[in-house]
């Protein structure tokens, strides 16, 4: 809304001073717009004139909030509380009569977060039984290996919004037999290990328990060479596998009914943040 103040002149030169007003256009951008307590933010605006001297002989100006500032600037703020910024423009007319026009605002939300850590002790995940895939083969690996191969990952799970609210293990595990006719079976599982308290929490990060970084991606394979239970260790020492007992080869069909593997995971730190807006005072 163009507001003006008529100091002496005509309404008819107000109206003319409000008119130039109009003329005027201008952006703010705040970068980010969501900032913790002192936390700072970048205000970029740019103000355009699309009026002639002749058309508007008095002088243009603009402020961010009260502080005088060129047509294009930008500016580096620290806030502690959530606030809007305006860009105002003004004319002034050669015989002083004043009108001011909001240009632009743009609020920046200042949010307090409060961090918890929540520890998932070791555990050992239900078997994995990947089906059998190879519908022209039979069941059984008869001795033949099979080539075993186990990939798993720690992931982080998404909500509707996109906030990671749960702690995920994928799992993938493939086993094939060495010769004709190449049982297989092969095929994937996901375990979810934590969701997140439906308060707004989010899971800002998974570690060791100790706190230290944690490789999230696993990879070991070997060639089964008797009936036993195969013990295995992950690839990284960093791993959040702890080790994995796989079930390759049996004493009968072993694709979709015996073959497949138990992991268990080393115990984990989840850290939860949930923040809250920080109001204007």
């Amino acid at each position: 809304m163009a507001v003006a103040l008529v100091s002496g002149g005509a309404a008819a030169h107000a109206d003319d001073a409000d008119a130039c007003a109009q003329r005027m256009q201008g952006t703010l951008a705040a970068n980010p717009t969501l900032v913790s307590p002192g936390q700072n933010t970048t205000l970029s605006w740019n103000v355009t004139v699309t009026a002639t001297p002749e058309d508007c002989p008095g002088t243009f100006g603009q402020r961010l909030d009260t502080t005088p500032v060129r047509a294009q600037d930008s500016t580096v703020v620290q806030l502690n509380q959530t606030r809007t910024f305006e860009l105002r423009g003004f004319y002034r007319t050669p015989d002083n009569i004043t009108v001011h026009r909001t240009l632009a605002s743009r609020t920046v939300t200042v949010q307090s977060c409060t961090i918890t850590p929540v520890v998932l002790p070791a555990q050992e995940l239900a078997k994995f039984i990947p089906p059998h895939t190879n519908n022209g083969a039979d069941r059984d690996f008869n001795a033949n290996g099979p080539q075993v191969a186990i990939t798993t990952s720690l992931r982080k799970g998404l909500d509707t919004s996109g906030r990671a609210t749960r702690v995920e293990v994928l799992a993938n595990m493939s086993a094939r037999e060495t010769k004709s006719d190449f049982t297989q079976a092969s095929g994937s599982r996901l375990y979810t290990l934590y969701t997140a308290p439906a308060d707004g929490s989010e899971i800002i990060a998974v570690t060791h328990s100790s706190g230290g970084p944690v490789t999230t991606s696993e990879n070991v394979s070997y060639t089964d060479t008797d009936h036993a239970i195969d013990v295995l260790s992950p690839s990284s020492t960093s791993s959040f596998v702890d080790y994995y007992a796989v079930y390759g080869d049996g004493l009968g069909p072993e694709a979709g009914i015996h073959t497949g593997v138990s992991t268990t995971l080393k115990s984990l730190r989840v850290t939860l943040s949930k923040c809250s807006p920080v109001p204007s005072r």
